[in-house]
């Protein structure tokens, strides 16, 4: 005897009986299915600035023992890695991640059969931070033709700063020039060399993590000959700071902007131009209506025939009429007829 397409409940206990003319018997048979396992509970419990500790939960079966855990983890925007369990574990660690990073992790269990459903995807983010941008006096050291960037000066933000980029301008110059775009944090400071005496500058130093990055733009003065100051140029320091998801929604959000301000405008211009288009229109109704009632006015001697609001008219204006003579209603009505 065979049986296809078995599902778990199918599993139980079976009774084979047979019998003939001697006699009867029969042998209980207990069936049991197996399956893959089914889907983990998965928690996160601990995270510091290079691990996320996974925890789990299941349903155990000593017909259908779960012979262990597979994890997969990846980083944001990147493929899938993965790490193997033993079946008698509930939690691991999962090591050498980057700091201050996005990760996405779910477990799936296997025994003989096969793997089983996958958990939920679970969203962690390591412990750590953008550098901290230091204030432009722990900075700048400023000469006559050289200022000294003390990069030793930069936060780590609880994640190793990887390079630096520097970048300068003359306050006359609207582009920046590069120095370079890949500084080592081995270097405590960076000289930049060559600059004018008693001349204005900007100075740009971006610092790179692994959670992202901060910009530190300052103005600054080089020294005179004689070894005097003059004032740097007038403006605003600036000290900027992303991480690397924020940088993609800041973009999302200002095309949204400026698309929702296009269609915010185009929609006011048409509404004042449909009020214009309305005044005018009905500007150009009550002119008419003046002249219609003007002819009404002229029509005194036909009060038999004329039209109570003909009548009102003509009552309003019996003054005018009566101090101009008939040689103007004569005129009027000639100029109502053209």
């Amino acid at each position: 005897m065979s049986i296809q397409t078995l599902t778990e409940s199918d599993q139980g206990d079976y009774t084979c009986s047979v019998q003939n003319m001697h006699g009867s018997d029969q042998i209980l048979y207990e069936i049991i299915v197996q399956v893959p396992p089914a889907s983990p509970l998965i928690s996160i419990k601990n995270l510091t600035h290079t691990g996320i500790e996974v925890a789990w939960s299941d349903s155990r079966s000593r017909k259908q023992p779960v012979l262990g855990y597979t994890l997969h983890y990846r980083r944001e925007h990147t493929d899938w890695s993965s790490l193997d369990s033993d079946p008698l574990s509930k939690k691991f660690w999962l090591r050498e991640l980057e700091c201050g990073t996005n990760y996405s992790v779910y477990i799936r269990a296997y025994n003989h059969v096969g793997q089983g459903k996958a958990s939920e995807v679970m969203s962690a983010r390591t412990l750590g931070r953008v550098p901290d941008v230091p204030n432009p006096d722990e900075l700048l050291a400023v000469n006559k033709t050289l200022v000294t960037l003390n990069l030793n000066s930069f936060g780590t933000g609880g994640c190793p700063i990887v390079y630096y980029v520097i970048q300068y301008r003359r306050d006359v110059q609207p582009q920046y020039t590069l120095v370079s775009n890949n500084v080592s944090p081995a270097n405590k400071d960076y000289t930049i060399r060559g600059l004018d005496p008693a001349a204005r500058y900007f100075i740009r130093v971006t610092a790179h993590n692994s959670a992202g990055y901060s910009v530190a733009e300052y103005p600054f003065a080089t020294l005179t000959s004689n070894g005097g100051t003059i004032p740097p140029p007038v403006s605003t320091a600036r000290e900027t700071s992303f991480s690397y998801p924020l940088i993609v929604a800041v973009k999302v959000l200002t095309t949204v902007f400026f698309s929702a301000c296009l269609i915010v405008a185009a929609f006011y211009v048409s509404h004042i131009l449909c009020k214009w288009r309305l005044k005018r229109d009905h500007s150009g109704y009550h002119h008419d209506h003046h002249m219609f009632f003007g002819l009404g006015g002229l029509g005194g001697s036909s009060a038999g025939t004329a039209s109570p609001m003909f009548d009102s008219l003509s009552m309003l204006n019996s003054g005018n009429e009566r101090s101009n003579g008939s040689s103007i209603n004569m005129a009027g009505f000639r100029h109502a007829l053209r």
